[in-house]
């Protein structure tokens, strides 16, 4: 229905979303994922966990809505200015991490240098949410007004295992 009349809806998605931010809210149906597995395609041994790939499918509106409230949490806290941020910023990612590495190498006066790289597979999965909260508040993020606050809070997931659907409450407090 969105897609085949997204204009005549334009004007109250605008309200709806704008009213969301506003008020800080973020509907709970909005924020249910369904849970699907699929075969990891460079796993052969169907026998191992690591043989496949949870994917969190979200309602298209709750996608849209968390734009809306990354985008204004980027415009508060400033986030695309920060020279070490480089993930989850525009014209940023792990490749320009590298290339900044590079270029303070390659202006370094000195003759050794020591590097040490952390990388810390699906660290974002394991945050938990109250530092986070904090520290883009601390950055200047309206978190008193709730839509980061809620973006995060009350989040479900829906799956099926052998025909039993279960729903699971998602917290990191």
């Amino acid at each position: 229905m969105l897609r085949k009349d997204w204009q005549a809806l334009l004007e109250h998605m605008k309200q709806l979303f704008g009213r969301c931010l506003q008020d800080g809210t973020f509907t709970e149906c909005w924020k249910t994922a369904r849970l699907v597995i699929i075969n990891n395609p460079s796993k052969d041994d169907l026998g191992k966990v690591k043989s496949y790939l949870p994917i969190s499918l979200l309602p298209i509106l709750g996608k849209a809505l968390e734009l809306m409230v990354i985008q204004e949490i980027t415009r508060e806290t400033d986030l695309d200015s920060q020279a070490e941020q480089h993930r989850f910023t525009a014209g940023k990612s792990t490749i320009s991490a590298v290339e900044s590495v590079y270029t303070w190498i390659d202006a370094s006066k000195c003759r050794n240098i020591f590097l040490t790289f952390l990388d810390i597979t699906s660290t974002f999965d394991h945050v938990k949410w109250s530092p986070l909260l904090a520290q883009l508040k601390y950055l200047g993020a309206s978190i008193s007004r709730g839509s980061s606050n809620r973006t995060l809070k009350n989040r479900w997931a829906d799956f099926e295992l052998e025909g039993v659907n279960f729903k699971r409450r998602l917290e990191r407090e």
